[in-house]
């Protein structure tokens, strides 16, 4: 609504005509005679006050508009440096069963960065008001290549869903830029299980929790094998955790299917983390699936040490080993991660076993289960 200050025959004039404003100046005229209370300023004060008023409201505008071009300039810039790529380079792509699995981008919401890896970028979000991880291509890696891998990766972790994997949400991007792709995933409160036992004394960490979490993982092992999956980059970084949902097994960029009982059921060439490899991975010979079996006794003596594998092991300057001198002892003296004496004897048997030199010497995942299984009702 309109005042009848002399200042709104100004403004009336430019939004609605001068016989809007002459109505206004006469209205103003009226009020010139009035005595104003004490409370409220006169006319002068008030224009002076619009004034200043009016002088801090483009002060404010002309900061927000710097702001804003500056963040546009960062972005401008930061594309410029990126690689650029023909929208004909994506008509090949293989999307597999992801257009299936496509949600609304309008109700993802981004809120902070996370983790930045190898080939992208981890953000915290929503998702229709519900927490969610968000994985993306860094700007650097959207070639039709990476985006295919990127697309394999969302197609399998939907295809291996059970209870010890991570969930998928779904998949979001840009009609018209395939590159933006977004994995919408599961948001684990507690984050990855290496960063948990950095972070977590092991006297916080009860021992029937930890079987509880080795539980977990054997079975998503188990899962996988049925489904003829090798993961193929099992480490403490990729397990995470959550106090409601417990420990689940994530990170399927690598990941491989294989025939079981077929020639090509062996595969090679090293993939993964080296200190988490077994032996064969290391060397490039070919592997089967006794390999995941191997990371997953790394993985236990984190869960009983809160160590990094073969952090204890140090060289004649006192100074911790480098990664080729950890891959020579493990290749060549059959060296492996130790444990605290208050390892209990059966624990460190089944991981010990778990990391033998020999693939056929290995158990199963379904073996680890079962020892598991065996020990933790001792616990509750």
């Amino acid at each position: 609504m309109l005042g009848t200050s002399p200042h709104s025959a100004a403004a009336a004039a430019a939004f609605f005509g001068h016989a809007a404003a002459s109505n206004l100046t006469a209205a103003a005229a009226i009020n010139a005679n009035i005595a104003w209370p004490t409370s409220t300023p006169p006319p002068s004060l008030a224009a002076t006050a619009y004034s200043a008023s009016a002088g801090l409201l483009v002060s404010c505008i002309a900061g927000l508009t710097a702001i804003s071009t500056a963040i546009f300039l960062l972005t401008r810039r930061r594309e410029r440096h990126a690689p650029t790529y023909p929208s004909t380079e994506y008509a090949l792509l293989q999307w597999r069963d992801v257009p299936s699995m496509r949600i609304d981008m309008a109700r993802l919401v981004l809120t902070r960065h996370l983790a930045s890896g190898s080939t992208g970028d981890v953000y915290v979000g929503t998702y229709a008001d519900a927490p969610v991880a968000v994985k993306t291509l860094a700007l650097t890696k959207r070639s039709a290549k990476h985006v295919q891998r990127f697309v394999d990766e969302i197609s399998l972790l939907a295809r291996v869903r059970g209870p010890c994997i991570l969930h998928v949400v779904g998949a979001a991007w840009h009609p018209s830029d395939p590159a933006s792709l977004h994995a919408v995933l599961e948001y684990m409160d507690l984050g990855d299980l290496a960063s948990f036992l950095d972070r977590t004394p092991p006297t916080a960490f009860p021992f029937d929790h930890k079987l509880h979490c080795a539980l977990n993982l054997a079975r998503a092992l188990a899962h996988l094998h049925s489904l003829d999956v090798l993961h193929r980059d099992l480490t403490s970084h990729n397990v995470l955790l959550d106090s409601t949902c417990g420990t689940k097994l994530a990170d399927f960029g690598v990941a491989r299917t294989y025939v079981q009982g077929q020639n090509d059921a062996m595969l090679s060439g090293g993939r993964g983390t080296y200190r988490w490899m077994a032996p064969e991975m290391l060397l490039s010979h070919e592997y089967d699936a006794s390999v995941y079996v191997f990371s997953l006794g790394v993985v236990l003596t984190e869960l009983e040490t809160h160590r990094e594998p073969y952090s204890e092991l140090t060289g004649k300057t006192n100074e911790p080993l480098d990664d080729s001198a950890v891959l020579g002892l493990v290749l060549h003296g059959h060296q492996r991660p130790t444990f605290t004496e208050a390892c209990p004897p059966w624990f460190k048997a089944l991981a010990m076993v778990c990391m033998e030199q020999d693939p056929a010497a290995r158990p199963t995942a379904y073996d680890v289960i079962q020892v598991l299984e065996r020990h933790i009702p001792e616990l509750i």
